[in-house]
């Protein structure tokens, strides 16, 4: 990674193939958990799901949230909701119809099932 020329193809071709990973994820003909908006869809509705379809349809996407979420003082875990819901607002600004955890925190908010841990 010292070599500029090598450093900067890496970085493209990690790049493209971070871009095939979401495109997947919001395409039609393939949905994700998140582009499912229907009221039993919604009910449906786990984090942690999300984080499995995620981690499978897209390894990259999952190891940059990872990275960036997780030190070495973090509990060990097989998901986290941060990275979940991460993930979640960034694929909404690609396509406004990945709007699936929106909703469902929209509804909780509004229905005030949501408890707050101190």
């Amino acid at each position: 990674m010292k070599n500029p020329t090598l450093r900067n193809h890496v970085i493209e071709n990690v790049l493209k193939t971070l871009s095939k990973e979401v495109a997947a994820l919001c395409s039609k003909k393939n949905p994700s958990i998140l582009r499912k908006y229907g009221k039993e869809d919604l009910a449906k509705f786990d984090l942690e799901l999300l984080c499995n379809e995620c981690k499978e349809r897209a390894p990259l996407l999952y190891s940059f949230l990872v990275t960036s979420a997780v030190n070495k003082r973090t509990k060990e875990c097989s998901w986290f909701s941060s990275i979940c819901i991460a993930g979640s607002v960034l694929l909404k600004q690609r396509s406004e119809k990945m709007d699936a955890t929106a909703s469902v925190i929209g509804v909780l908010l509004k229905s005030k099932s949501v408890e707050v841990k101190l």
